[in-house]
């Protein structure tokens, strides 16, 4: 009886999509890293959780769980955001009856992503908090109209040298929120800041979960060697 190699040409999608995922682990060469946000679960009601599961010393990126929803759940879009400080790739992977493209590990691959092992800081509110070799605080304001509600909010950071330096989130890159969490790669030299976002009016609200980078080294005036 004719066996099928997991490294043969398959005949289906399905089959295909299974056959991909074999013939990078098992068909020679490195063992494929597997990535976090597999087991991420986009919930109808809430953000995901932060979460920033790799990241690429060569171009100063984090990989990290992205989000967005509209209204009561609808639109709801999850995504795998690559965010440099001055690069950024979303790649939707989950909406209403979609699947996970397998492209996207290869992709993660392909620019220097490697799991590893990053330190979560979950940030309080007007609280200093030691992120790496630097001390951060966040703060957030909420602003509330007749009928709309928009959240602001800034990130401080002290320098090693004592100075305090304030960083401007922009809200055309990311929305702000409540809940904000930074996180730090071992022997990155940037930080990511994810936030829970969410603003709204007139019955809608729009939700969702983005990153930015936050470079110390830059903002404190020091050059990285």
């Amino acid at each position: 009886m004719r066996r099928e190699s997991a490294c043969a040409d398959p005949r289906s999608a399905r089959v295909r999509l299974v056959l991909v995922w074999l013939a990078v682990t098992s068909c020679g060469g490195d063992a494929a890293p597997v990535y976090a946000w597999h087991g991420t679960r986009w919930a109808a009601a809430d953000w995901p959780e932060p979460s920033c599961f790799a990241y690429s010393p060569v171009r100063h990126a984090y990989a990290c769980i992205g989000w967005a929803a509209t209204g009561d759940g609808e639109a709801r879009r999850g995504a795998v955001d690559l965010v440099g400080a001055r690069s950024r790739e979303r790649h939707v992977v989950w909406t209403d009856g979609a699947r996970p493209p397998v492209a996207l590990d290869a992709r993660l691959r392909s620019l220097g992503f490697r799991p590893g092992r990053i330190a979560r800081v979950e940030l309080s509110a007007d609280r200093w908090q030691r992120a790496g070799t630097v001390a951060v605080r966040y703060q957030w304001h909420l602003h509330e109209g007749d009928a709309s509600f928009e959240y602001s909010a800034s990130l401080w950071l002290r320098c090693r040298d004592g100075r305090e330096r304030e960083i401007a989130l922009d809200d055309a890159e990311l929305e702000q929120g409540e809940r904000a969490v930074l996180f730090a790669a071992e022997g990155a030299g940037v930080l990511a800041l994810s936030i829970q976002g969410a603003d709204g009016g007139e019955g809608f609200e729009e939700r969702t979960l983005d990153t930015t980078i936050i470079e110390p080294a830059a903002i404190c005036g020091v050059s990285r060697q």
